[in-house]
């Protein structure tokens, strides 16, 4: 199962390596070593969600609602509370990032070190597609799980999304939103459907005549 999730690129004020940048209002990635200032500016994108913040979460406020700026949060008992409760629109959940500071308190052991469990990365692949032409929406997939319900006064199991689906190397799984493309005579159709339906003031002649004259 995948839901369309908000994608947002935002500067970055400590030195990176390995990661977008704008210069001369250029966008492209490097692998050596950024430093924030002059004309080069490093950049991270984040994956948001509409989701519960819990302790522990990281979060973005946007900087509507009289906040003087786009900020980063980790979510506390408190704060996430009040979040929760009065569903501040500007405000919404981190789900993956290209910054690996952003971690989580939860210590891993990879290799013989011992690790703070960094959120979901954001793979390569939407990275290099970003650079190339920049957009607002992802796909991310969900492992599903099973709720109970009822239809028309009979219970019955619904599917419904449970937590963002991880790849092999930990990135989280998100795709590109796909543009929907359309036949000539699918167009011509559509054409035809909404004279019919919406608009009734042409004739069908007129309606042939426009699509002749234009596709």
């Amino acid at each position: 199962m995948k839901k369309e999730h908000q994608i947002i690129m935002l500067p970055s004020e400590k030195q990176q390596e390995n990661v977008l940048c704008v210069a001369h209002k250029q966008l492209f990635f490097s692998e050596g070593l950024v430093s924030p200032g002059g004309d080069i500016m490093p950049q991270h994108l984040y994956i948001l969600s509409d989701e519960d913040i819990k302790k522990g979460d990281w979060f973005i406020n946007l900087g509507s609602g009289g906040h003087p700026g786009v900020a980063i949060y980790r979510a506390n008992s408190e704060n996430s509370k009040a979040i929760n409760e009065f569903k501040y629109p500007e405000i919404k959940k981190i789900i993956a990032t290209t910054d690996a500071e952003l971690h989580y308190n939860k210590i891993v052991e990879e290799d013989m070190h011992m690790y703070k469990e960094s959120l979901p990365h954001i793979p390569q692949h939407i990275i290099e597609a970003y650079v190339k032409k920049p957009f607002d929406k992802v796909m991310v997939e969900y492992l599903t799980k099973l709720e109970k319900g009822t239809d028309l006064g009979n219970e019955c199991d619904y599917i419904v999304p449970d937590k963002p689906k991880l790849n092999q190397d930990g990135t989280l799984a998100v795709s590109l939103i796909k543009e929907k493309m359309y036949s000539n005579e699918s167009r011509k159709q559509l054409i035809r459907d909404f004279h019919q339906i919406v608009d009734d003031t042409w004739d069908e002649e007129d309606v042939e005549k426009w699509i002749k004259e234009n596709l």
